[in-house]
């Protein structure tokens, strides 16, 4: 088993990384300067980014909570994942928390979601998160819907102060949930 989760956090991480330096390299193209993307917030922005990232994690922890409830194969999914992470060091699990956090967002909402919209980024998030047999689950729903969800709370949070940061906070707790589920005995 220690093979496989090395074996799985090697190919995770490298994908993730190919994903942020190349979705980082068309953002520079697309919006022209990095350093605005991940710039802190003005004195004014920052209590009402603050409290947009505690609205979002109220709402994302409602999403989640409302699918371990109501679909049991959302858990076992993450019970897989959480197996076929179990004896990561914490290093490797954080490490692959940021970079999935910062791959992601850069390429769904930097990328995808200005020109091809909300939904269709939604629905391609969902089809990306596909069980490990292949198929669409109750885990790729909650995908759409944490998409969507983070989808229209980022360009909210961008009309008050266009910068990228709270959106991968609103991602970073996801990953670290899972990680934090294959750390559990």
């Amino acid at each position: 088993m220690q093979d496989l989760t090395t074996s799985f956090f090697w190919k995770a991480a490298k994908s993730y990384s190919l994903m942020a330096l190349l979705s980082a390299f068309f953002c520079g193209f697309i919006h022209g300067n990095l350093g605005e993307i991940f710039r802190i917030p003005e004195a004014p922005y920052r209590m009402a980014t603050l409290q947009l990232l505690g609205v979002s994690m109220i709402l994302l922890a409602g999403l989640h909570f409302l699918f371990k409830e109501v679909f049991p194969s959302y858990m076992q999914h993450r019970i897989f994942f959480g197996q076929l992470l179990k004896g990561s060091s914490w290093v490797n699990l954080l490490s692959l928390t940021v970079l999935a956090s910062l791959g992601e967002e850069l390429l769904f909402r930097g990328v995808l979601q200005p020109y091809v919209g909300l939904s269709i980024t939604s629905l391609i998030v969902c089809l990306l998160h596909v069980s490990p047999y292949g198929l669409l689950t109750a885990w790729s729903g909650y995908a759409f819907c944490f998409s969507f969800l983070q989808g229209i709370l980022f360009a909210y949070s961008h009309s008050l102060f266009p910068s990228w940061l709270l959106g991968i906070l609103i991602h970073l707790p996801l990953y670290l949930q899972a990680n934090h589920d294959s750390q559990s005995p």
